[in-house]
């Protein structure tokens, strides 16, 4: 079942409030407090398996599509692995390609 409390539109304002200089790319946290979208959920995990991930994470995934295998997923797009281009940093990306939606 999905949590309408997470819908793009929260997810947009979210990561728009997060500065630049605190995402990252290839991992979902680093040593410095950096992290990519998932990371910015809660994920410890890219996998949409992951036993571990928490609510806000799935609900991620579930708008983004990451659980029927369609591209690019939140994690193509974050680290810029998907040809098409949704901007020049991860933050950029995430926002543009969630609008897309």
């Amino acid at each position: 079942m999905e949590n309408t409390e997470y819908t793009l539109e929260y997810f947009i304002a979210k990561f728009e409030a997060i500065p630049e200089d605190k995402w990252t790319t290839a991992t979902t946290g680093d040593s410095e407090g950096r992290h990519c979208a998932m990371g910015h959920c809660g994920a410890k995990n890219s996998s949409f398996d992951a036993p571990i991930h928490n609510e806000e994470v799935k609900s991620l995934l579930l708008l983004t599509g990451q659980e029927k295998d369609r591209f690019p997923t939140i994690t193509h797009v974050n680290d810029d692995t998907y040809p098409f281009r949704y901007g020049k940093t991860p933050k950029q990306r995430v926002i543009n390609y969630l609008k897309s939606l």
